[in-house]
């Protein structure tokens, strides 16, 4: 095999390498880039990737209408999510509309559930080193936070929410 098509099969391979970052990248309701730039230098082939990912936003499963908000809010909490903890544990909020930003710092994918006999929100999945961002209008009451995914409530991933004037 000659140079050109030592260079041809490498150009090749970094373009299926991208095609294969493109593809593990694509999630639902997610935004996100893959940059593959080749060029060659002295026959070889030189590939660089770089992806970008933004915050996702929550999804509502209510059993009385929707209590997600897309208005201004009245409050916002900032929660930490790592392996296997939420942090901090007990917030206390005014009633009104409360932004949740989620920072997950943990390893692997979380997600954050609020939950009260009367209502039940969700983000996506936040996978590892991203952030979510969750509005919903909270009427006074005791909320569950939990990450929804697998067994991680049961390892400790869940903290409290009192909602009171």
């Amino acid at each position: 095999m000659n140079k050109r098509d030592a260079g041809i099969v490498l150009t090749c391979l970094a373009l299926g390498l991208g095609a294969g970052i493109v593809a593990a990248g694509c999630g639902e309701d997610r935004e996100g880039s893959v940059e593959v730039e080749g060029g060659t230098t002295g026959g070889t082939t030189a590939t660089t990737a770089t992806t970008s990912t933004t915050e996702t936003t929550g999804t509502t499963t209510t059993e009385e209408g929707s209590a997600t908000s897309s208005g201004p809010a009245d409050s916002t909490l900032d929660l930490t999510e790592t392996e296997y903890a939420i942090k901090p544990a007990r917030v206390e909020v005014e009633p009104g509309v409360v932004e949740f930003r989620v920072s997950n710092k943990g390893g692997i994918t979380h997600a954050l559930e609020v939950e009260s006999e009367a209502l039940e929100e969700e983000t996506e999945d936040i996978p590892a080193g991203t952030a979510a961002k969750l509005k919903v209008d909270l009427p006074a009451g005791t909320y569950e936070l939990y990450c929804p995914i697998g067994d991680h409530e049961d390892r400790g991933m869940k903290a409290e929410l009192v909602v009171a004037d």
